[in-house]
């Protein structure tokens, strides 16, 4: 309600007088999240109770089996609760919510199976949502109102609570996409609750918070690529989660971020200049173009580039141009005369290696030396575009 009226401004109907009214109450507000301790009796608990969230706010948690969830809604579909937390207080409240799911887990309809789904995604928990998904799947005998044991699908897909329920359809799609991709802290977090059933594979067009479409890739159960797509007419910026590691890019609008994940880390896969150091000797050794491409290829995992809005940041040193138009900058600050430099962008469908040569001698930073500047000449080869050549100082 408030990120909709701050989005509106002018344009909403709600005055200031009427929304700080309106704050005052929800501060007020009793948040309805309260825990108990409780044993449901399941044998992975070993007879001890455990902190739930609690159901109601007068009586003790019951009924283990049962279809509903609504105590949980603070963890899906709102977000109270999250996983992704790291204060004391809402760490317990997770680990408490995550009990009450397992508490409440039973075979209920299929609704409720859809509902499971998404609430062990939520709790990161691949496993048990891709179980209560199995179990959405499974065909269901049943044509009259069953309250439990009957829940699954006909074997048209429809869903069975039974009869058909088209709740546990939507829930269950809502599922995988859960399991996939989530993004409800305005964080775009990658492969957040992968089953381990599911080794390889790759998802195209999930929709992330935000207007981003997100493509991923993964190999032996770990991530190894994404690209999110910035759909807006705005340059934005954006972050981005792999398992505990955030961290933040700027993507243009309309533009792709592409990423490499197959080390574990989200880095930038050619989204930005990459800047590669070949010392001169190297390359006249190199007794075939096919070494000197694999020098080339073997060097962009070290290359030292990071990106901001408007800048590029190179060895500790600030030349500030046009990322919005073509981006062919390239600096280097090394000995003179002793090293080249290749650039390689991808530009749309356009791909783009600019080489670059030392005009004035300047001292390496390792010797911990002033850095000095240096003009480049940079001839730009473009695939699938004009050739052109651009001097920059």
């Amino acid at each position: 309600m408030f990120e909709g009226y701050a989005e509106l401004g002018a344009e909403s109907t709600v005055t200031a007088e009427q929304m700080a009214e309106l704050e005052d109450l929800y501060k007020n507000f009793d948040q309805g999240i309260w825990t108990e301790e409780y044993n449901p009796g399941i044998a992975e608990w070993n007879g001890q109770k455990k902190t739930c969230i609690s159901e109601w706010k007068g009586l003790p948690l019951s009924d283990p089996g049962h279809r509903h969830l609504s105590h949980l809604m603070c963890l899906y579909p709102f977000n109270q609760v999250s996983a992704f937390a790291t204060d004391a207080d809402s760490v317990k409240l997770f680990q408490a919510a995550y009990n009450g799911q397992i508490a409440r887990n039973g075979d209920v309809t299929g609704w409720s199976m859809g509902w499971q789904t998404n609430t062990y995604a939520r709790c990161l928990d691949g496993d048990k949502a891709h179980y209560n998904l199995q179990r959405a799947l499974r065909h269901s005998t049943s044509y009259v109102i069953a309250m439990g044991g009957q829940g699954g699908c006909y074997y048209n897909l429809f869903d069975a609570h039974s009869p058909f329920q088209i709740d546990g359809n939507y829930g269950c799609t809502s599922g995988v996409a859960e399991m996939l991709l989530q993004s409800y802290d305005d964080v775009i977090t990658i492969l957040p609750a992968l089953p381990s059933s599911w080794k390889n594979g790759s998802v195209k067009g999930l929709k992330a918070q935000g207007n981003y479409n997100v493509d991923e890739t993964w190999v032996d159960g770990k991530a190894t690529a994404a690209a999110i797509t910035n759909n807006l007419d705005v340059e934005r910026k954006v972050s981005v989660r792999l398992g505990k590691q955030v961290e933040k890019y700027t993507i243009g609008a309309h533009e792709t971020l592409n990423l490499d994940l197959s080390q574990g880390g989200t880095f930038p896969l050619l989204s930005s200049p990459v800047f590669l150091i070949i010392r001169l000797a190297d390359l006249i050794a190199a007794p075939s173009w096919r070494l000197l491409i694999q020098i080339v290829v073997s060097g962009i995992g070290n290359a030292i580039v990071s990106r901001s809005a408007n800048e590029h940041h190179i060895f500790g040193s600030t030349i500030r141009h046009n990322l919005r138009e073509f981006q062919p900058c390239c600096f280097c600050w090394n000995r003179s005369r002793n090293h080249i430099l290749i650039c390689i962008r991808i530009f749309q469908s356009s791909l783009v290696i600019t080489v670059a040569t030392a005009r004035r001698e300047c001292q390496e930073e390792a010797q911990g030396k002033k850095i000095k500047p240096f003009c480049l000449h940079n001839y730009i080869y473009f695939w699938k575009r004009k050739a052109r050549t651009s001097p920059i100082k």
